[in-house]
């Protein structure tokens, strides 16, 4: 496939359900909706020359739709054409080495004869209904592939979710707060991967909301009742999100106070020591001037009565700061 022109993949999907691969040169020659039986899937790489330039050329969808399938803001939305509907949407990202919440985007341009879809970066369930084509297994109408892709993007979206609360969970069992003094990075990350994925699941749910409420002719009775699911998932998700995110902010104050605590406490032992021992330091400092007269130098019981007096002062200092309820 000619993907160095910006083509992933391409299918002319005829009646009997047989599927012919398309080149670039053949994409090329669509300039308008298609006609005749069948359909067309045409997946594109929208970081490419080739493909601005092809869907600027292309007549089957106003030029706004063309340039919002090239563009390279992606925020999830869905508009209705006359000639068709643009959607984009937002999945998790499952490429090797990457985090769920750099999530990714896919646009969409469709209607009863051809899907048009655009992406930055490699999508999973993308791939499989690639597989599925050249299986000759693809989905059998427009309409149903812009199901399967939604639904897979949901899906990955709910075990990712899932995957965080997991995690969360964990952490909320621990017993003992003071053990969790050294997760509050992780609490932090968790947090972080809550808000970024309510950022963009949030206006996909608007997006799904349009769809799953409009009139549109491209779904059918059923089609409309899996995109009530859909979009139902859609809250469930961002509803476990904001909990995630609450759950987390509670208990990372809960360890901040807990941490807290121990400090006050240690600085007012540290300010109670050094309460008692003040006067004695004193006491002590000035018993050890180095000048003539000091009393009781040539006198043997003079270090017993010294010893005596700041054991007395200590004891002095102690129920006075236990009368003050210092103690």
């Amino acid at each position: 496939m000619d993907e160095q022109l910006g083509l992933v993949c391409a299918f002319h999907i005829k009646e009997g359900d047989t599927v012919q691969e398309l080149t670039f040169d053949e994409v090329k020659k669509i300039n308008q909706k298609p006609e005749g039986p069948g359909w067309y899937w045409i997946h594109m790489d929208c970081d490419d020359q080739p493909t601005r330039d092809w869907l600027h050329n292309y007549k089957g969808m106003l030029q706004s739709v063309g340039t919002a399938l090239g563009s390279t803001r992606s925020r999830p939305r869905c508009t209705l054409f006359e000639r068709g509907i643009l959607t984009i949407l937002r999945g998790i990202n499952t490429n090797p080495g990457s985090d769920p919440e750099d999530m990714l985007s896919i646009r969409i341009w469709m209607n009863d004869k051809i899907v048009i879809t655009t992406r930055r970066e490699k999508l999973m369930a993308i791939d499989k209904i690639k597989k599925d084509f050249m299986k000759n297994q693809g989905p059998k109408t427009p309409s149903a592939l812009f199901m399967e892709l939604g639904e897979s993007l949901v899906e990955r979206m709910t075990d990712t979710i899932e995957g965080i609360d997991v995690k969360l969970e964990k952490l909320e069992d621990t017993k003992k707060l003071l053990d969790l003094s050294g997760k509050r990075s992780e609490l932090f990350k968790i947090r972080s991967s809550a808000i970024m994925l309510l950022r963009y699941i949030t206006p996909q749910r608007g997006a799904l909301d349009i769809l799953s409420t409009s009139e549109t002719e491209f779904f059918d009775r059923e089609e409309f009742g899996r995109l009530r699911i859909m979009l139902n998932s859609t809250h469930s998700n961002i509803e476990e999100l904001t909990s995630i995110k609450e759950r987390a902010m509670a208990l990372d104050d809960a360890i901040l106070g807990v941490e807290n605590e121990r400090m006050n406490k240690a600085m007012y032992l540290l300010a109670i020591v050094t309460a008692l021992f003040l006067p004695l330091s004193l006491f002590t400092g000035l018993l050890g001037i180095n000048v003539g007269g000091m009393p009781g130098e040539d006198w043997s019981p003079a270090f017993w009565i010294v010893l005596f007096v700041m054991g007395l002062m200590g004891w002095g200092a102690y129920k006075l700061m236990k009368n003050k309820d210092m103690l």
